[in-house]
């Protein structure tokens, strides 16, 4: 095989690489396209239970009425009615979830406002949907658990208040 037929051979592999590369992208993002809302309805499945766990379990949280309410099909929210206050606003959108989380430990401290980076939606090297920060996959329970994390911080610092507060 001469210099032209082998240079061919290899622009051609390579068109054939970049090909098999487009379909692969496509497959994935079509099973994102396909799997995303299911993976929040997963999501806000766990997170409804996990914070009917947490506050069954932490009296605080249950004094305060811990809830998680669906305020639309792309909206939970994880909130106390009392003080301190936690309103954790989880949203989804076609790209990932992202929320926004206030704490107000009493009516006299301001309300600390956190945004969250968005967790996007993926698929893992079985081509299985889930979420992704940026650094690893996550099931739906996974990142119910670190959602929930922030609430139970927010509860363990509101317990070592002063009473008077």
């Amino acid at each position: 095989m001469g210099w032209a037929a082998q240079r061919a051979a290899q622009i051609q592999e390579g068109l054939d690489n970049d090909a098999k590369r487009t379909a692969i992208l496509l497959e994935k993002r079509a099973i994102v396209a396909n799997h995303s809302y299911g993976l929040w309805d997963s999501l806000v499945s766990h997170l409804e239970t996990d914070t009917k766990e947490f506050a069954a379990s932490l009296p605080l949280a249950k004094e305060k009425n811990l809830q998680a309410v669906r305020l639309n099909a792309n909206n939970l929210t994880i909130m106390t009615n009392a003080f301190p206050i936690i309103k954790f606003e989880i949203l989804y959108s076609g790209r990932g979830v992202e929320g926004t989380l206030e704490e107000t430990f009493s009516g006299l401290s301001e309300t600390r406002t956190r945004k969250l980076r968005m967790i996007g939606f993926t698929v893992d090297h079985n081509l299985q949907p889930c979420f992704t920060d940026g650094e690893r996959h996550l099931a739906p329970s996974q990142l119910a658990e670190q959602l929930m994390e922030r609430v139970a911080e927010f509860f363990e610092k509101a317990s070592r208040l002063p009473s008077f507060l």
